[in-house]
């Protein structure tokens, strides 16, 4: 007996694009995750037709932030005015 074929509903979504996977991206992880949200941003705007298993660009830049603040910050990235906590008393 023959059955019918439920459509893939991802089907034709680039693969490095339904996940943020640390080593598949260039750079250290918060340019790996730039470098992501760029692409995914880039993909859906070129075709208004294109679905990420996120959801939209509001969803990636969602995960992209909730990502990028899971890793410290790169020593490229520190800034000497950065709030490092309560000052302790001399």
């Amino acid at each position: 007996m023959a059955r019918w074929r439920r459509r893939d509903q991802w089907g034709g979504v680039p693969e490095e694009l339904c996940r943020f996977v640390l080593g598949e991206w260039p750079g250290c992880p918060h340019e790996q995750v730039e470098a992501w949200r760029k692409a995914c941003v880039a993909w859906v705007i070129a075709d208004p037709d294109h679905v990420l298993p996120i959801g939209d660009v509001v969803a990636v830049l969602n995960v992209a932030g909730r990502i990028s603040r899971q890793y410290p910050p790169c020593a490229h990235e520190y800034r000497p005015a950065q709030y490092r906590g309560p000052a302790s008393a001399p």
